[in-house]
């Protein structure tokens, strides 16, 4: 079960893009849970910790072209 949720500090104000983020544990495994902060009785997408981990590492090693994306380069 998921614990204390908080808000990305990414999501924008008013323009529909807001998630909250929590950590938690399901089944003795250590999970990260994310949902639409505007719906919050709604679905969440659950992730196990160690592949949270394995996506920010790729991201800040840059091995998967974000900043080539985030600069609005190919798509």
């Amino acid at each position: 079960m998921v614990e204390r949720w908080r808000k990305s500090s990414h999501s924008s104000g008013n323009s529909g893009g807001c998630v909250e983020l929590a950590c938690g544990v399901v089944e003795r495994v250590s999970v990260r849970a994310v949902r639409d902060s505007k719906n919050p009785a709604g679905h969440e997408l659950l992730f196990t910790a160690a592949a949270v981990e394995r996506v920010v590492a790729a991201l800040k090693a840059d091995r998967v072209g974000w900043s080539r994306l985030h600069d609005g380069g190919d798509r």
